[in-house]
């Protein structure tokens, strides 16, 4: 039997006591409990869109549950959008790739709260289904920057073609990707 309650300028829906100190002691709250694993839900409805605000079940859900995307706005304009097919873009509305980060300058930064020098490793690892497959960061040594294939060559490209090549066994290519000594020039 659910029940709406106002109090304190608060509003609850399946609870009695709407709570705001959660949160901000001073704000206005809609407190919408149900007391199973099942949780609550706010569902937003255009003719068009429905979105849902959900808790249960010991996490948050939200989104859309049409086929639209979930844009987030401050300043009064769209900072990242999120694309139904599941691509995300950061300062732009229609990111090409799974992650677009668009600015006339843009900086990702990896940040690592380790000391340098002692455990700091920040980097990025390119994984397959199963395993790691390559590295680029402070993988081993502090203050060194790696670059690492895990099985197979290191390819340096410019121009659109490769520059340099380093093989598994240690054999470096400039100007060929097959070398033949433990340095060829071409």
């Amino acid at each position: 039997n659910t029940k709406l309650v106002v109090e304190n300028g608060n509003v609850g829906i399946g609870t009695t006591s709407p709570l705001n100190s959660d949160w901000n002691a001073s704000s206005t709250v809609l407190d919408i409990f149900q007391n199973d694993s099942n949780g609550s839900m706010l569902k937003v409805r255009s003719n068009s869109t429905n979105s849902v605000w959900a808790a249960g079940n010991a996490h948050l859900q939200m989104g859309t549950i049409s086929s639209h995307p979930v844009k987030i706005y401050t300043g009064g304009s769209q900072k990242m959008v999120i694309q139904a097919a599941g691509q995300v873009g950061i300062g732009t509305s229609a990111p090409g790739t799974l992650l677009e980060v668009y600015s006339s300058a843009p900086s990702i930064s990896i940040k690592d709260g380790g000391v340098y020098g002692t455990n700091a490793t920040p980097h990025l690892q390119f994984t397959d289904n199963n395993s790691a497959i390559g590295y680029v960061g402070i993988i081993a040594s502090a203050g060194t920057l790696d670059t690492w294939a895990v099985s197979g060559d290191l390819r340096f490209a410019a121009g659109n073609a490769v520059a340099m090549q380093i093989k598994t066994d240690g054999k470096v290519g400039i100007g060929t990707s097959g070398p033949n000594n433990t340095l060829h020039v071409h």
